[in-house]
């Protein structure tokens, strides 16, 4: 049985950012299925939704208390992980977009079909 105060929490943003990560810890097996990429964010949705519920289920806390601390940190660590991954896709994005015009500007485009 999910205690009140656990089904009144809503979205489980721990889940929903570090899904099948999130779901090897919780033992919500199911979960995995995200790690397939065609399934990905069908199941990180799925788990943002039903992952307090499952949590609680599936792995033991000693108390209520315990379980919102447990999932504060997995939110926080979801955060600082969507944060780092968007930075490092910020700076791929400029280093290619740099090599583009450096190439363009040697001449390296203006060969083939695309004068």
């Amino acid at each position: 049985m999910v205690p009140p105060e656990i089904q009144a929490l809503g979205w489980n943003w721990g889940a929903f950012l570090l899904n099948w990560i999130w779901a090897i810890a919780h033992a919500v097996w199911i979960g995995l299925i995200g790690i397939l990429p065609c399934a990905s964010l069908i199941m990180a949705i799925v788990l943002g939704i039903k992952g307090n519920e499952w949590a609680w289920q599936n792995r033991r806390f000693a108390s209520v208390q315990e379980y919102m601390e447990v999932q504060k940190a997995w939110r926080k660590w979801g955060v600082i992980v969507l944060l780092i991954s968007v930075a490092i896709n910020i700076v791929v994005w400029i280093l290619w977009g740099c090599a583009m015009v450096a190439a363009n500007m040697s001449g390296g485009l203006n060969q083939g079909s695309f004068n």
